[in-house]
């Protein structure tokens, strides 16, 4: 039973290590907003002024993505060299072919 406890825990390792490292990335992430929410808490305004700076910063990650200065692609202009007739189709009665009375 213990081998197979021990087993466990060595094949699981990878899978909590990931897990541990993505909780500590979003706690290290999530650290100034909780300070910054702490300190305006103190005096009443936390909330506002946090969705505030949350909707500021989302609006300029949007402007990063999507830069309207940038003038639109402009599509090439149109070929309009003149192409060459298609060829005329073979006639039915060609030389050799049975099929046709002469």
């Amino acid at each position: 039973m213990f081998v197979l406890n021990g087993l466990l825990w060595i094949v699981s390792l990878p899978f909590r290590l990931v897990v541990w490292t993505v909780g500590l990335a979003l706690w290290v992430v999530a650290l100034p907003f909780r300070i910054v929410w702490s300190i305006l808490s103190f005096f009443g305004i936390g909330r506002l002024l946090t969705f505030a700076t949350l909707g500021i910063a989302g609006y300029a990650l949007y402007r990063l993505v999507n830069d309207e200065d940038e003038p639109a692609p402009v599509a090439p202009p149109l070929d309009r060299t003149p192409v060459a007739p298609a060829q005329a189709p073979l006639a039915p009665h060609a030389e050799g072919d049975v099929t046709t009375k002469s």
